[in-house]
């Protein structure tokens, strides 16, 4: 009997415990289209949007042409404008809200530059990002460094 109490007590006492898994961070995001004109082509992107994560919160302007996504999937704009396209509806942009003002800068001074993705894990998150960057610099060295005012504030 004493065994089971003591094993009970220590079944407990993890459970009480914080998890050791790291929460999946969730980021608001502004898709921006062209050819969303009517209420076929708001279901074909709520439908798309739904396929990134079915619990993700969506809102969809029509005459904004607009999307905000607020998940912690994060959205690959290939495979979007694959299920958009067919219908004419184009993805023009794809835009982290929750970024700070300078990392918002430097991602409009240099376009496509990659973006530092808080999954929860620090060490993995600047792993990737470091890579992704490197790949980017690489393939457009002539557009990097960035201009002086957002040398200093690059992540």
């Amino acid at each position: 009997m004493r065994h089971v109490v003591t094993l009970l007590s220590s079944l407990l006492l993890l459970a009480a415990l914080p998890s050791a898994a790291q929460k999946p961070v969730d980021h608001d995001v502004l898709i921006t289209f062209s050819g969303l004109v009517n209420d076929h082509g708001y279901k074909i992107v709520r439908s798309a949007l739904h396929e990134v994560d079915a619990r993700a919160l969506v809102s969809i302007s029509i005459p904004l042409q607009q999307a905000k996504f607020h998940s912690s999937v994060a959205i690959d704009q290939a495979m979007l404008a694959s299920i958009c396209a067919p219908h004419g509806i184009q993805v023009v942009s794809i835009e982290r809200l929750d970024l700070d003002p300078l990392r918002r800068s430097l991602a409009l001074a240099l376009p496509g530059f990659p973006e530092y993705i808080d999954t929860g894990n620090p060490e993995q998150d600047a792993a990737d990002y470091a890579a992704r960057k490197q790949t980017w610099i690489d393939a457009h060295p002539d557009r990097y460094p960035p201009p002086a005012q957002l040398e200093e504030h690059e992540h």
